[in-house]
């Protein structure tokens, strides 16, 4: 099955609308253990969007070191809403030095901090095949997935690793929602299994 670029968005029959500005709270797990709480919220400033996450430790050896990441991307909606273009990347996490991002290309590019807004908005255009250009470390990579409809109505997508890998990532979107990721699951080896769940969300 063919993939579609972000560039290809238009020839779709669909019609994309943009996310409204919404505030969600998701609860993290490692292998079952409660070990953190994370909030997305997406707000806007005339033409322009903000992605921004925070995630607090509230369990084990993390929560003791106070650990806390914060997350922000500045982006705006293109191709009549059919993808998005970031302009900027701000992450602050305890132990870590703050790395700023500032996307300048002709070439549609996110940062994989906007990995979950992108592909919702792209699997609620009714593709089955996703692939998205992210800038990570000031280079383009290329990360393909593919989703498929369940019986209950969410949409179930999964990455596509390389061969041999094992390495799992699986999402569940609610298209109801316009495709928010209500969980993710990620599995690296032998390591235990990551799972954030949606437990609220408000519309602001």
């Amino acid at each position: 099955m063919k993939y579609f670029t972000l560039l290809g968005l238009l020839s779709l029959n669909c019609v994309a609308a943009q996310m409204p500005p919404f505030e969600a709270k998701y609860q993290v797990k490692r292998g079952g253990k409660v070990v953190a709480e994370q909030t997305t919220k997406l707000s806007r400033q005339g033409e322009s969007f903000i992605l921004y996450d925070q995630t607090i430790a509230t369990k084990g050896m993390a929560s003791w070191i106070g650990f806390k990441r914060q997350e922000r991307s500045d982006f705006h909606y293109i191709n009549d809403n059919a993808s998005v273009q970031a302009t900027s990347h701000l992450m602050k996490q305890v132990t870590h030095k703050d790395k700023t991002l500032t996307v300048a290309s002709d070439q549609p590019l996110i940062s994989t901090h906007m990995m979950p807004l992108q592909i919702g908005l792209l699997a609620c255009q009714g593709l089955q095949q996703i692939q998205v250009h992210v800038l990570k470390n000031k280079r383009v990579k290329t990360y393909r997935f593919s989703v498929t409809t369940q019986r209950d109505g969410l949409l179930k997508v999964s990455r596509a690793y390389p061969k041999g890998s094992q390495r799992k990532t699986t999402s569940w979107l609610d298209p109801t929602r316009q495709c928010l990721t209500t969980k993710t699951q990620h599995k690296n080896e032998s390591e235990p299994l990551i799972e954030t769940t949606l437990q609220s969300i408000q519309n602001l």
